[in-house]
């Protein structure tokens, strides 16, 4: 091409307008990877919306501009994204360690009046409001929930918003008898919430090292409720 183009430069100016026309239209179409956007689609819908405005962009503004169109674009995604994080109820499964997603496990085994919930994003300002509201919705759903646990394996971050919203969410479930704790909590992320008062009103009692202690927790809780005898059956 470039031996073309060196060599070749004086004949081509005779060459019409829309032939060289075709020939970047031909160029540009060998550029386009249809075998790797269909694989973008089947894998994630919003990337390949994403890639296709991209083109669009660089094509009908220009190089620097559509980039900064992608960036831009890439960022509100991806705050969208951690702003709806999954979420999850976990419970038990016999056979297997751990703690797992009752929507994929049906044969999960749950404690009555013990909910553990977990959230897959840091709590920020932008989806502590999703949080509260998803907790919220949870005991509404689940009259009998006494205690609920957070798992805090998948929460790697807690800004001043999000402790403070935590820090309400606590009030709130006292008022409405539900005891609310974490376990399993990153050592900055409880750092965080000791510096911000949060963990004050959620009590040091409630935080938890593991979710299993936790769940022995809840179960010494309720023995130590019921009649003289009847913890022995």
């Amino acid at each position: 091409m470039v031996a073309v183009l060196f060599f070749l430069t004086e004949p081509l100016r005779y060459l019409p307008m829309a032939a060289l026309g075709a020939v970047l239209i031909i160029a540009a179409i060998g550029l386009f990877d249809v075998a790797a956007l269909r694989k973008m689609w089947r894998v994630n819908q919003a990337e390949c919306i994403l890639s296709l405005f991209t083109t669009v962009g660089v094509i009908w503004l220009d190089l620097l501009q559509g980039i900064l169109l992608a960036v831009g674009s890439a960022l509100l995604l991806l705050i969208k994204t951690a702003s709806r994080p999954t979420d999850a109820v976990l419970g038990r499964v016999s056979g297997k360690k751990g703690w797992h997603d009752v929507a994929y496990h049906q044969e999960a085994a749950t404690h009555p009046g013990l909910m553990i919930y977990r959230f897959g994003a840091g709590i920020t300002f932008f989806n502590s409001g999703y949080f509260k509201k998803r907790v919220m919705a949870l005991i509404a759903s689940h009259a009998d929930v006494e205690w609920i646990i957070v798992d805090g394996s998948t929460i790697n971050h807690v800004d001043i918003t999000g402790a403070e919203m935590l820090e309400s969410l606590a009030g709130e479930l006292a008022t409405r008898g539900v005891h609310f704790g974490f376990a399993n909590i990153h050592r900055q992320v409880r750092n965080v919430l000791e510096r911000a008062g949060a963990l004050e009103r959620i009590g040091f009692g409630s935080v938890f090292s593991t979710l299993n202690t936790a769940s022995d927790a809840f179960l010494r809780r309720v023995k130590s409720q019921l009649p003289r005898g009847l913890d022995q059956r």
